[in-house]
């Protein structure tokens, strides 16, 4: 992608035999190793080692997904599992290529896009994971078979139904979605026949790029029962602006004393559930939350009951007083303060049982009307 003349080529590499005679010696290691390792094939996966049967399947149907697939269906056991798209397929001759683990990264995610993933390493990482595990996988596609082996693990059933909920963004890629140096190296990374326009052209729809508002979507409210509630924005990973959207839905349930109540879930970003688990578990005093680098309390209904009740006789006024041989009783009526505002009329009972000259609650009631 860079024209330089004969005279600078050679000024360059007397340049780099200058600096070689009194640089150590440095020794290379391909990084194709890595993916081929159990050990350090959870570090080029970004996951948990005991995740990596569920980015073997994540990586293929987000990969389905992404290339335009209507239709995804994920099917198997524990032991043997088939993914199968209606998506355009794959050239036959390119599978041996695209599914080795010792190449170059070659990806179309190279063109950073708010889609199930902004950098494409997917088809290493399967390949990876089937060689570590010792397991096989075969690709089908265009009619022709190719035996590359079949994976042992299974998951990653979610990705497919989310697929047909809500709105996809389907517009350029933002120039602020790189960092300093990255867009370079995407440009250096092209096809060498294309010119630099061509690249941006393909990358930005324009050969002057500028950044511009996008909704990058989302799956929507109506995908999951309960309170629906959306965050989009953006975080800043290696001098990149890189956008986000983030969707929740909370619902709740009665349970009994001694049931469980710790549970997980799998943060949905960018129209897709990452592998992170996000936990919580719930009491009387409220709900728990942790993981994802949080941690923190909400506090319960019961707790927030119990602070309005205590207040009743702070904020309102005494409507009866009855003597009884136990110690004075008062009635206080009316409104009690509530979180989200109806604020009911209540009629809360009190008692001053001697020697004690603090007030017991005895009950609470609704007002009549």
């Amino acid at each position: 992608m860079t024209d330089t003349t004969a005279a600078e080529r050679m000024r360059r590499m007397r340049a780099r035999k200058k600096a070689a005679s009194a640089s150590p010696i440095l020794y290379e290691q391909p990084d194709w190793r890595d993916f081929m390792n159990r050990a350090s094939l959870p570090r080029k996966a970004g996951c948990e080692p005991n995740q990596l049967g569920r980015v073997v399947l994540k990586e293929l149907v987000d990969n389905a997904l992404d290339a335009g697939a209507d239709d995804v269906t994920l099917t198997g056991d524990e032991r043997h599992c088939v993914v199968t798209d209606d998506g355009p397929g794959i050239d036959p001759d390119d599978v041996p290529r695209l599914f080795a683990v010792n190449r170059p990264r070659i990806s179309s995610k190279l063109k950073r896009l708010p889609t199930r993933g902004m950098l494409g390493n997917g088809l290493r990482v399967v390949m990876g994971a089937v060689a570590a595990l010792g397991g096989t996988i075969s690709v089908t596609t265009r009619g022709r078979r190719s035996e590359l082996g079949t994976n042992t693990v299974t998951g990653a059933t979610e990705a497919i139904a989310l697929a047909r909920h809500g709105n996809v963004y389907d517009g350029p890629s933002m120039p602020s979605w790189y960092g300093k140096t990255d867009l370079e190296m995407v440009l250096a990374a092209a096809p060498k026949d294309l010119t630099r326009d061509e690249v941006l052209l393909d990358l930005f729809g324009t050969t002057a790029p500028a950044d511009m508002p996008v909704d990058i979507g989302a799956v929507g409210a109506h995908t999951f029962r309960g309170y629906y509630h959306k965050v989009q924005g953006t975080s800043t990973i290696e001098g990149a602006t890189v956008p986000f959207t983030v969707e929740a839905w909370v619902s709740c349930k009665h349970v009994e004393n001694g049931e469980d109540t710790d549970f997980y879930w799998h943060p949905l970003i960018n129209r897709t559930l990452a592998l992170a688990k996000f936990y919580y578990s719930a009491n009387s005093q409220g709900l728990r939350l942790h993981g994802c680098g949080l941690n923190f309390k909400v506090a319960g209904a019961w707790v927030e009951l119990k602070k309005a009740l205590l207040d009743h006789p702070r904020t309102n006024s005494v409507t009866k007083r009855i003597t009884t041989p136990f110690g004075e009783k008062y009635e206080v009526s009316c409104s009690l303060v509530t979180p989200d505002g109806p604020n009911p009329c209540i009629v809360s009972v009190w008692i001053i049982e001697p020697p004690d000259p603090n007030p017991r609650l005895v009950t609470a009631y609704a007002a009549g009307p």
